[in-house]
C-alpha cells in the first residue's frame, strides 16, 4: 500500500526523487513523486477511525487513559504543536513494532478491536494483529524474493487479507486471507498464499467481506493502460479480468459493500493521461462484464490516491494528491457513488503534503493523515465526511506529531471504534499511535 505519483512519460528521462524516496532509488529502482495508499480498508463502520479530540483539557486529560493504551499525558490535547494553530489529537506514546529491520510501504486496516498492519522489509512482508491498546496479538512473515512493490490489507469483523507485489516481472499478484486468532484460509492449491496472474504490475489493492469473500485491483504505474480486478466468494481470488483504461494508471483500490457478498465489491483506479487526472469505478458483474463509472478533470493533475468505502456503502472516497508546478503536491478529496450515479465535488483536504492515505472513521467521516513536505515538519490527520461533498469535519485538521524527520516517513491508518491507529517509518523502525477520535 506505497502507490506513487508519476508524472507522465516525458518524467520518465529523468528521475525525479526527492529525499522520501532517495533509500528506494538506491536499491536500483527510481519512483518520480510521493503517493498516498491503495486503500484496501472498506470497512468503515466497524474499522471506524479518528484520532483524538482533545482540544479542551477533559479530552486531553486523564480520561484519555481509560481507552485502551491512549496515555492523555503524552504528545496529546493541549498545548498544541509550537507555533501552530491546529489541535492535537490525544495519542499513545508512539511503540517500535518493527526493530531490526528497515521497513517501507506500510498498510493498515482495522475491525473491532483490532488492527492488522502489514509493511515490507528487506525479508520479506510481515502482518501482525494488535489490540487496541497496541499490544501484539499475532504476527506472520512470508519470504519474498525481492523488495515488495506494493502492500495492501483489510480487516472486517473477524476476516482479514493481505495482497502484495513481489516483483513485477513475476506477473503475479500474492494474496492472503486468514482470521482474526491468526488461522489463514489454505489457497486452492493446498499452500496457504495464493499467487494470481496478471500483466506486469506494481500496485495492488485488497478488500475482504464480513464473510470472507476478498476483492483484488492490481495496476501498473509504468505506462500501463490496464487494471486487473478480482473476487472470489471465500478466500483470495485464483484468477483476475483485464480491462483497459483511457488513461495511464497510477493506483488501484478495492471495497467492499457490506452485506452484499462478492457482488458489493467495488474498484477504485486513478491515473493520469497528459496533465488531466483520471478516475474510474467498477463492479465486476456475474455475467462476466464490468459496470464503471469515469471522471476526468482537466484542471487537476492528480493521479495518486488512497481510497475508502463509506460506512453505509454509498460511496467510495479517493483522497488524491495533486502534482504542482512546483513540484509539491495537493491532497484532495472527491467521492464517487458506488450506484455509479453520481460523482461529488472535489474538496482541497491541504497542500504541501508528502505521504498520505486514509481510512473511514465511523458514518460521515473519513480520516486524511499525511506529512508535510520537507525534511523536518508534522504528521496531521485532517477529517471530511463521506458523502459527495465530502465537507471538511471538526476543527478539519489536527496535528498528530510535532517538528519531527517526515522527509522519510510513509503512513499507514485504520480505525477502530473510536481509536484510529496511525502507524509511521521513522527509519530505520516503525512506530504505531494509537489516538482517539475528535468529537464532531
Amino acid at each position: 500500500m506505497r502507490p506513487w505519483l508519476l508524472v507522465a512519460a516525458a518524467a520518465f528521462a529523468s528521475c525525479d526523487f526527492d529525499a522520501a524516496f532517495q533509500r528506494y532509488c538506491e536499491t536500483g529502482r527510481c519512483d518520480g513523486g510521493a503517493g498516498g495508499g491503495a486503500g484496501g480498508d472498506a470497512d468503515a463502520g466497524d474499522s471506524g477511525s479518528g484520532g483524538g479530540g482533545g482540544s479542551t483539557g477533559e479530552d486531553g486529560g486523564g480520561d484519555a487513559g481509560a481507552d485502551a493504551g491512549v496515555d492523555g499525558g503524552f504528545d496529546g490535547g493541549l498545548p498544541p504543536c509550537p507555533r501552530r494553530s491546529h489541535a492535537r489529537l490525544v495519542c499513545s506514546a508512539p511503540r517500535v513494532i518493527s526493530p531490526g529491520a528497515v521497513p517501507y510501504g506500510p498498510a493498515a486496516s482495522g475491525a473491532p478491536g483490532r488492527f492488522v498492519i502489514a509493511w515490507g522489509t528487506s525479508a520479506g512482508v510481515e502482518i501482525r494483529q494488535v489490540g487496541e491498546s497496541g499490544a501484539d496479538q499475532w504476527r506472520k512473515t512470508f519470504a519474498t524474493v525481492t523488495l515488495p512493490e506494493s502492500i495492501s490489507v483489510s480487516a472486517r469483523d473477524d476476516r482479514w487479507a493481505a495482497a502484495w507485489i513481489d516483483e513485477r516481472s513475476d506477473q503475479r499478484v500474492a494474496c492472503i486471507s486468514g482470521f482474526s486468532d491468526g488461522g489463514l484460509v489454505p489457497a486452492s492449491d493446498g499452500g496457504v498464499v495464493t499467487l494470481v496472474a496478471t500483466g506486469a504490475t506494481d500496485r495492488v489493492g485488497v478488500a475482504v467481506s464480513e464473510n470472507g469473500a476478498v476483492g483484488l485491483a492490481a495496476s501498473s504505474t509504468v505506462l500501463s493502460t490496464d487494471v486487473y480486478l478480482g473476487a472470489s466468494v471465500a478466500g483470495c481470488p485464483t484468477s483476475v479480468r483485464r480491462e483497459p483504461l483511457t488513461f495511464y494508471t497510477v493506483d488501484p483500490a478495492a471495497g467492499h459493500m457490506r452485506g452484499g457478498g462478492v457482488d458489493g465489491f467495488r474498484f477504485s483506479v486513478s491515473g493520469r493521461f497528459g496533465s488531466e487526472g483520471h478516475l474510474q469505478l467498477f463492479k465486476l458483474e456475474p455475467d462476466g462484464g464490468v459496470r464503471w463509472r469515469y471522471m476526468r478533470d482537466i484542471t487537476r493533475s492528480f493521479g495518486a490516491q488512497a481510497a475508502v468505502m463509506a460506512e453505509n456503502g454509498l460511496a467510495m472516497i479517493s483522497s488524491l494528491g495533486e502534482r504542482l508546478p512546483d513540484g509539491g503536491y495537493r491532497l484532495n478529496a472527491l467521492a464517487m457513488s458506488t450506484d455509479f450515479a453520481f460523482v461529488g465535488q472535489t474538496t482541497t483536504v491541504t497542500e504541501n503534503v508528502g505521504w498520505w492515505n486514509a481510512s473511514t472513521c465511523g458514518l460521515g467521516c473519513v480520516a486524511h493523515v499525511y506529512t508535510s513536505s520537507g525534511n523536518v515538519g508534522y504528521v496531521i490527520a485532517s477529517f471530511t465526511g463521506d458523502d459527495f461533498s465530502v465537507t471538511p469535519r471538526g476543527a478539519f485538521h489536527y496535528d498528530v506529531a510535532c517538528e519531527r524527520p517526515v522527509g522519510a516517513s510513509e503512513l499507514a491508518v485504520a480505525s477502530s471504534g473510536e481509536l484510529l491507529a496511525i502507524v509511521v517509518t521513522q527509519p530505520p523502525e516503525l512506530e504505531l499511535l494509537v489516538c482517539r477520535k475528535p468529537v464532531f
